[in-house]
């Protein structure tokens, strides 16, 4: 076996050259190695945290779709999250390294701390253990550091969010339509005031949508939001509408009635604001319980505001309840009123979602009739808007067989024929010479809700007369809006960046200080080292009493046991020699 020595030709190494002064032994070490390679790592941290931050402050609020790198947002996040971690712990470990040889040169410490330092730098168990047993500010700093790591990726995770948002489609324009001037196609005539129309296949159009209105069958204005869009938007606008309004006015019925016999009851009706046209001068309904006999139960009344109705459209209606019909009773019908006028009406925040039309809020205001005029061979009444000076345009013919339509469709009487005794009893719709050959709707508006057949005929209308593509207003406009596709973003949650931003910066400051500090005791640089359990082991007496004292304890932890009552300190012997010397006890009574 070759050893130490002169044996052979291997030449032993002389210790004695190298401690002939002080210095050379312990003290300066060189500058090959120091500290470059922990302050290498901090630097490489440094720059991974600084490269996410960049990348963040250039990804926040970016679209999705714009990002130009091959690898995605989160990923990136990941890569240079892991590098930046692993770059950080190197320091981390050599600090805790050297710190377990420098915590015993100050002054005398149990000998476990030696070990407790190592586990510390070896992983995240051994950092809390040294948290809890060991006061060092450093030490424990470091510790606080390894701990605090096991959450970086985690909170890395946590940085990027990916919601998603309204963005606005270029070239691409919503369309909805909205109407200045009324020229209906149904009614369109020689535009002088005689009121004649030529008959065209629009007004079939015009008035079967009229029915399905009342009907409750839902319409909607002209629109147009592009397939690729989610959403359109459209500014505040205002438009030419029919606006309708009901009211029950059965309070305010008075009745003169005639018995004619047992079974036969005439009333005459009347009501504040009863308007007369032609030779009615009276409204009447006869219960009848003969055999044979009739019982009206739905009678009609119209009247009108303005020339040739130019304004507005009333109709009332005397309705007898299904459930007040009793066999020889003579029922009280109730007075309903329903009433129709051009007015405008101004919307907001108006959107297209999902292809359904979305009004906003909505404000309408009564129009008031100003002038006739002449324009492209046709006459038009002035309506206008008092409140904004806004004004619209209706042709002459339009505004006379509109209503005209309309009350024609809604006039109508129905009456319930007393039975013979075993058969049923018959509901006999009654018809005017002048309605006969119309759509009469008198079954339907016996049990129908009237208010919301008034609301639903002003709907209709409206948006008839903002829709050019049905052709019923080929004067009817369109008003551009904004189309909004649906896009991922990148948006940045920046609380998260604080614990790797805050450990990154922490650790460059502690390595800092440690090198700092530990560099004026002159002692060697031993960093993370085991050789210096070799080339600085315990004084000659020291061990042959530490000997004494380990017994049978020779396991980690029986060891660990007897090191906690041992106190040393690592300074020069008499010799000059770096050695772990006994403190001013050698077995603390701990």
């Amino acid at each position: 076996m070759v050893g130490y020595g002169t044996t052979g030709n291997i030449k032993a190494p002389s210790f004695s050259s190298q401690n002939t002064q002080h210095r050379t032994q312990h003290g300066t070490p060189q500058m090959s190695w120091w500290w470059w390679w922990e302050l290498g790592a901090a630097i490489i941290s440094i720059t991974s945290i600084s490269l996410i931050v960049t990348a963040l402050f250039k990804s926040d609020g970016l679209a999705l779709s714009a990002w130009v790198l091959p690898i995605q947002p989160n990923s990136l996040i990941a890569v240079l999250t892991t590098i930046g971690k692993t770059a950080m712990m190197v320091p981390v470990a050599s600090c805790l390294g050297h710190l377990k040889w420098h915590h015993f040169t100050p002054r005398p410490q149990p000998l476990d701390r030696l070990q407790r330092f190592d586990e510390a730098s070896r992983g995240p168990w051994g950092s809390l253990v040294l948290l809890l047993t060991t006061r060092a500010l450093l030490g424990c700093g470091f510790a606080l550091i390894t701990l605090a790591a096991l959450g970086i990726e985690t909170t890395a995770q946590q940085i990027l969010e990916f919601p998603t948002r309204d963005y606005a489609i270029p070239g691409a324009n919503a369309e909805l339509g909205i109407a200045t001037l009324y020229n209906s196609t149904a009614f369109r005539g020689s535009g002088i005031p005689s009121l004649n129309f030529n008959t065209t296949m629009h007004l079939l159009s015009y008035e079967s949508a009229m029915v399905n209105s009342a009907l409750g069958v839902k319409t909607q204005p002209y629109f147009k939001c592009p397939d690729e869009a989610t959403n359109c938007t459209f500014p505040a606008y205002s438009t030419l509408g029919v606006c309708g309004e009901f009211e029950n006015r059965t309070s305010e019925l008075t009745a003169v009635c005639k018995t004619h016999n047992t079974s036969v009851k005439t009333c005459t009706y009347d009501w504040p604001g009863f308007d007369t046209f032609g030779s009615e001068t009276a409204l009447n309904m006869t219960f009848n319980h003969t055999v044979g006999g009739f019982l009206d139960l739905f009678k009609t009344h119209y009247q009108s505001d303005g020339a040739h109705s130019r304004y507005e459209l009333r109709m009332n209606y005397l309705r007898v309840r299904k459930e007040d019909v009793v066999n020889g009773s003579y029922p009280n019908p109730e007075l309903l009123e329903a009433r129709w006028a051009w007015c405008t009406k101004q919307y907001n925040a108006t959107r297209i979602v999902a292809n359904t039309l979305i009004p906003g809020p909505v404000s309408t205001e009564l129009l008031t009739e100003g002038n006739i005029s002449k324009a492209l061979d046709y006459m038009y009444v002035e309506y206008k808007a008092n409140s904004t000076g806004e004004t619209y345009n209706i042709a002459y013919n339009t505004i006379g067989w509109i209503w005209e339509n309309i009350k024609t469709g809604l006039t109508s009487a129905v009456s319930r024929q007393t039975g013979i005794k075993g058969s049923s009893t018959n509901l006999y719709l009654e018809r005017d010479a002048a309605t006969d050959t119309e759509n009469d709707l008198g079954f339907f508006l016996l049990g129908a809700d009237m208010a919301e057949v008034t609301a639903n005929i002003a709907t209709t209308m409206t948006d008839l007369i903002r829709s050019p593509t049905t052709g019923e207003n080929s004067n009817a406009t369109v008003l551009a809006g904004q189309a909004f596709g649906r896009e991922t973003y990148i948006n940045v949650r920046w609380g998260w960046l604080i614990l790797p931003l805050s450990e990154t910066l922490i650790t460059a400051g502690l390595l800092v200080t440690t090198i700092l500090y530990t560099r004026g005791f002159g002692k060697p640089l031993l960093k993370s080292s085991t050789l210096g359990l070799l080339f600085y082991p315990l004084e000659s007496r020291l061990a042959a009493e530490v000997d004494d004292c380990l017994g049978d304890e020779e396991t980690e932890e029986g060891l660990l046991e007897v090191a906690k009552g041992i106190v040393l300190q690592l300074r020069d012997d008499e010799e000059g020699k770096l050695r772990f010397m006994r403190g001013a006890k050698l077995f603390s009574s701990v």
